[in-house]
């Protein structure tokens, strides 16, 4: 999840900061804006970052992982999500950028 105040207001911001952080640019995760979480009458509304390609990269990998190796799913996705550096949780994406720039890993704010 994104957190709300960040300086991300297109979806070309999200693509800079992922071209910063992988060699091809890649944006493997699913990115939830906490300020475009809503509930309207019982039901939630998300609004979402997604790039239509490179998400389905880690899936790819679980699947021949699936069908070549006896691994149970759980730690598939585990495997895979670390090998790609995958993020997870709620990160501030200016944070993720300094972290970047200073030249250290970004498990270090997660």
């Amino acid at each position: 999840m994104v957190l709300a105040g960040e300086p991300f207001n297109t979806t070309a911001d999200f693509a800079e900061f992922f071209r910063e952080l992988r060699s091809r640019g890649d944006m493997f995760e699913v990115a939830v804006l906490e300020q475009g979480i809503t509930v309207d009458d019982g039901h939630v509304v998300l609004a979402y970052v997604v790039h239509q390609e490179s998400v389905v990269v880690p899936e790819n990998i679980d699947a021949v992982r699936a069908l070549a190796m006896d691994v149970p799913s759980v730690e598939s996705v585990c495997m895979t999500d670390s090998s790609l550096g995958v993020l997870s949780g709620r990160i501030s994406l200016t944070l993720a950028r300094a972290t970047i720039i200073r030249g250290e890993k970004l498990s270090i704010i997660l």
